[in-house]
């Protein structure tokens, strides 16, 4: 029989993934609504393990040190997260591919692994800047079609009843665990590109303003 210990490790393991399926479908339908808010707590998380780790680089910190310099962090990262949106979300993401870029040709790396680094950041950060609406759909789409199946996957495997048990540790490379993740991926790309017409976007980028049925920012000098 499973002990206090396994029970509640068990809980706490159902509920994580209770919460991550949720927040996959949150992301794969709602991602594109919802960017300002959770890239604002992304900021905010960041911000609280930066001012950590700063603090920390510094001098022996005690948990009040610690406590402030993650609030601080995290207060300030959050605000910018929130007003800087686009410029947070392209230098992120141009800033990950580089360094994803940098590392895939091993350690050291080479001045040349630099420069193809830079350049592919660069490059993908002003595509972001760009086209957020269009990538930041198509990343909430995918991401949270993945976490989606891979969470509802890990709940169901240990079920006697679920089919060749394809999922759990085997979630992404089953068969039929990519075709779900596919047809949820093209569902929450046709959701959010249709979201203007039936949902609020006050927490978008484009800020809820709707014109000529896709959302766009309009410059505070115009009328109307």
């Amino acid at each position: 029989m499973m002990g206090e210990t396994g029970i509640w490790i068990l809980a706490v393991a159902t509920s994580t993934l209770v919460l991550s399926l949720l927040l996959g479908l949150a992301h794969c339908f709602l991602g594109y609504v919802l960017f300002r808010i959770a890239l604002a707590i992304d900021g905010a998380v960041g911000g609280w393990l930066l001012g950590g780790m700063v603090v920390a680089a510094v001098r022996e910190p005690s948990e009040t040190d610690l406590l402030v310099a993650g609030l601080v962090g995290a207060v300030l990262l959050g605000m910018l997260a929130w007003i800087l949106f686009r410029t947070v979300f392209a230098l992120g993401a141009g800033a990950l591919v580089g360094m994803l870029v940098a590392t895939a040709f091993g350690e050291p790396i080479s001045t040349l692994a630099w420069v193809l680094a830079v350049a592919a950041g660069v490059v993908v950060a002003a595509i972001c800047y760009a086209q957020m609406r269009k990538v930041v759909i198509l990343l909430t789409s995918v991401g949270g079609a993945i976490m989606t199946v891979a969470a509802g996957g890990a709940l169901l495997a240990d079920l006697p009843w679920h089919p060749a048990r394809w999922v759990g540790a085997h979630a992404v490379g089953g068969p039929v665990a990519i075709l779900l993740m596919a047809g949820l991926a093209v569902a929450g790309v046709l959701v959010q590109r249709a979201s203007p017409f039936f949902l609020t976007e006050r927490y978008s980028p484009d800020g809820g303003r709707r014109r000529g049925g896709d959302s766009r920012v309009r410059p505070r000098f115009t009328k109307g």
